[in-house]
This record gives C-alpha cells, sequence and structure tokens, in this order.
C-alpha cells in the first residue's frame, strides 16, 4: 500500500513539473503562442487582463467600458487631449458584455484606478438583453487583481485556472487572433480591438447580422447604479448610444423606435444623478460601407466617430455640465420634483 501511495505521489508530482516545464518552455520559446490565463470567462476578458498586467504605467482619467460595442468603437486617440496623454487614456471594454456584467468588471477597474474623471461607455440595444439569465461575475475579482495589478507569477494562475481545452484552442492560431484589424483578440496600445482599417489588413462586413432584440428594460439598472456609484466618486459617466447601420433600421423600423425609447428612459434615470446620454444612433456621414455589421463600425468609421464624441465632451465640459450631485441629493431631488 505504501508503495501504491508513494508510486501514486510521484505520478502527481511529475505530471506537475512536465506541466510547469511545458508553460515555462512556451512562454520562453513562443511567448506569441501563449494564452492568457483562463482567469476569466472569457478570452476576450483574460487577453484584457493580460494587456493590463503588460502595461503597468496606465493611470486612466478616461475610461472607456462595455461590450464589444465599446471595445471595437472607442479609439483613444480621440480622448487623449481630454485625459492629459495616451496614458491616461484606456479602453476596457471587451466582448459579449452585458449591461450588468459591464457594472461588474467597471467596479473592478474603478477599485484600482483612482484618478478616473470621465467614465464612457458607447452601447446599444445587444447590450440590454439576458442581464437576468447571465451571472455578473465575470471573474474573481481578488485573483484578477493579483495577476493584473499586483505582478504576482504567471505561472500561479496558469495552473490554478489550468484549462487545457481552452488554451489548445486557441494555442495554435494566435498570433492571428491578436493581429490588429483582423484578429478575434487584437488589442491596440489602448485597449482597443479595431475591425479593419490598418495597414495590411482587411475584414470583410458580414451584413446586418442581428434581427430584432428584445430589449428588456431591467437591463437599465446596472447602469443606473453605475452612474450613482460615479457620481458618488466624482466621475463624470457618459453613455454614448453609437451609429447603427441605417440598413438595420429599414428593416427593423420598430428598433428605431424601441432605441430612442431607451435612450429617453435611460437619459431620465441618469440625469438626476449627473449622467450624460449622447444619441449618436442616427447620427449623419455613416454609410452601410463603414459598417461591419448592424451595430460595429470599422476602424476608420470608429476613428471619425470617436473623434466626433470626444469634440462633443470636450465642447461639453467646456460650457460647463451641471455639476456630479452626490447620489443621494441627486435621488431626494428627483423625489421632490415628482
Amino acid at each position: 500500500m505504501r508503495r501504491y501511495l508513494y508510486g501514486l505521489a510521484a505520478g502527481v508530482v511529475g505530471t506537475l513539473l512536465l506541466l510547469v516545464g511545458g508553460i515555462q518552455a512556451l512562454s520562453l520559446v513562443a511567448p506569441q503562442h501563449m494564452p492568457a490565463p483562463a482567469i476569466s470567462r472569457l478570452d476576450h476578458l483574460d487577453e484584457k487582463l493580460q494587456f493590463l498586467r503588460q502595461h503597468p504605467g496606465l493611470d486612466p482619467r478616461v475610461l472607456a467600458v462595455g461590450s464589444s460595442i465599446t471595445w471595437r468603437q472607442f479609439d483613444g486617440a480621440a480622448f487623449a487631449h481630454l485625459a492629459g496623454g495616451g496614458s491616461h487614456v484606456l479602453n476596457g471594454g471587451t466582448a459579449f458584455l452585458k449591461t450588468h456584467q459591464t457594472q461588474f468588471v467597471t467596479d473592478f477597474y474603478l477599485k484600482q484606478f483612482r484618478n478616473v474623471h470621465t467614465l464612457v461607455q458607447v452601447t446599444n440595444v445587444p447590450d440590454f438583453r439576458r442581464c437576468n439569465s447571465e451571472p455578473a461575475e465575470m471573474f474573481d475579482p481578488t485573483d484578477a487583481a493579483a495577476y493584473a495589478f499586483k505582478g504576482e507569477p504567471a505561472l500561479l494562475f496558469y495552473l490554478r485556472y489550468f484549462a487545457p481545452v481552452r488554451y489548445l484552442r486557441t494555442l495554435k492560431d494566435l498570433p492571428e487572433q491578436r493581429r490588429l484589424g483582423s484578429g478575434e483578440l487584437a488589442l491596440d496600445d489602448y485597449g482597443a480591438g479595431p475591425i479593419g482599417g490598418t495597414p495590411g489588413t482587411t475584414q470583410k462586413a458580414r451584413g446586418l447580422f442581428y434581427g430584432r432584440i428584445a430589449v428588456e428594460r431591467d437591463c437599465l439598472e446596472p447602469l443606473v447604479a453605475l452612474a450613482r456609484q460615479a457620481a458618488g466618486r466624482g466621475i463624470r459617466y457618459v453613455v454614448v448610444f453609437a451609429p447603427v447601420h441605417p440598413g438595420y433600421f429599414q428593416r427593423y423600423p420598430d428598433m428605431r423606435e424601441e432605441t430612442v425609447a431607451l435612450a429617453g428612459a435611460l437619459r431620465q434615470r441618469l440625469a438626476p444623478l449627473g449622467g450624460l446620454v449622447l444619441e449618436m444612433q442616427e447620427a449623419p456621414g455613416y454609410a452601410s460601407a463603414d459598417f461591419y455589421d448592424a451595430f460595429h463600425l470599422h476602424w476608420p468609421a470608429v476613428r471619425r466617430f470617436s473623434a466626433e464624441v470626444a469634440d462633443r465632451l470636450g465642447h461639453t465640459l467646456s460650457v460647463g455640465l451641471p455639476p456630479v450631485v452626490p447620489p443621494q441629493e441627486a435621488e431626494l431631488a428627483a423625489h421632490r420634483g415628482r
């Protein structure tokens, strides 16, 4: 029996050493093929945590948050002048997040970045669904912070979150997946994931792709909570409804009405908390050729859109927005006005 236990222990130790040696060898010999540790429920979010780890000098004053509608459509360079330099802008968006998940990830960011003065969320109707049927928690915040911000050895997280199937799925073509302009996991210097428009890359449009969307009004609540949190810290919270493919509203005119109603409802809820809603879903100057699908622009159009948002935000700040009101006072004032 003792010999069996010794043999079993030796096998476990040998397997662990082999695993550790393989991870270390791959990280040294072919780091471009080394996936980020599987700390979160999404490959895209794991890559964002690794990006944060690799950019320890980031100190965002302007922080973008949200789903791929933010991640793909916020050019950090356009906001550098509002933030005081490029190292003070971060696109923290990532793929597939719904509003309650955006709230969770944003809370994680705001606990790490203490100098944020402007929070920007680029959004649209796809974000306002399934906020009751999918979990909000995308990762363990303590582990994510230890990996992304505290410099703990990456090996610990590869072992703690060992996911061989997930790693093997991305291992082979990871360099292509990280290629700017065409890769599904690509991140630029600000943390954005451009679609097309970078030198040597092309990305074919996929048509409208989206059909009619069943919006859930309960999905407004996480953004109201986020506005309340931002107001409590004196942070300006700006929600931008991005341009929508003109063919989408032509095919689904009821979705135009739904988008207007959603933006209006959100504006009413955020205004007492100092939040700002910009409706640019039908902004002029965006043709079908500018779109990858119904809700995502190709990068050249993103740069133009981001410059327009930055200009509008800069002008609004220069002429003066109402001061950010502490949450309790804002809610009392809204109650008195009923």
